[in-house]
């Protein structure tokens, strides 16, 4: 665990209180840069070093202040509270759960879905301080089929974040890419049964991948 935390506050709360809510094709919201370019550099330092594709719980990585620091300001009740006055949802009382890249892995990554049904509200935030592959930026799509019919397209830069309301049609995914590509999610779920059981899921890839230190 990280020792100590960064002395101001990395994200810009007003940059996500102001992203618009768009309502077509589903609830979604972009928040552009909502990390100053003079954190970059110490996010990037912390980042944890992960050594594979899929997605990994914070107990299974190994990482910085910054990146701790980010984390737990993705965690709190103002984040939350916004989160919650954006989308005309109760939030308090649900569960949460935060992942994170580090790599895509090609045809793995990226397939059109809409996220688990036990899955309420989904953040990404991107944390790439460069991106020049045609691949790996997320698309917010208008049905299942076709990945160039798009309503908007994030590229995975650092500070580019996308909030959406989980929905059966909240489609969604990117063209395949390779290569280190950073984000942290971050979950609220209907159930504290779910998110016990993708931890678990999480942890044991995570063991079988390598990235758990013991």
């Amino acid at each position: 665990m990280p020792a100590s935390s960064v002395d101001c506050k990395l994200l810009n709360l007003d940059a996500v209180r102001k992203a618009v809510l768009n309502t077509k094709p589903y609830h979604y919201a972009i928040a552009p840069d909502v990390l100053d370019r003079s954190t970059w550099s110490s996010i990037t330092r912390d980042f944890p070093a992960i050594k594979s594709g899929g997605s990994f719980p914070l107990t299974t990585l190994t990482y910085g202040p910054a990146f701790d620091q980010l984390c737990q300001e993705l965690l709190s009740k103002e984040f939350e509270q916004i989160v919650e006055e954006k989308f005309g949802l109760a939030l308090s009382a649900l569960p949460t759960m935060l992942t994170v890249r580090g790599h895509g892995r090609s045809k793995a990554d990226g397939k059109i879905h809409t996220d688990s049904k036990e899955k309420v509200i989904t953040v990404l935030l991107y944390l790439n301080e460069e991106w020049t592959q045609p691949g790996g930026r997320l698309r917010v799509l208008r049905g299942k089929n076709d990945l160039q019919d798009y309503a908007a397209e994030i590229p995975p830069l650092m500070g580019q974040m996308l909030l959406f309301k989980r929905c059966d049609y909240s489609w969604h995914g990117h063209e395949p890419c390779e290569g280190e590509r950073r984000s942290v999610q971050l979950n609220w779920a209907s159930s504290d049964r779910y998110t016990k059981y993708e931890g678990f899921r999480h942890k044991l890839s995570a063991f079988f991948k390598g990235n758990k230190e013991y």
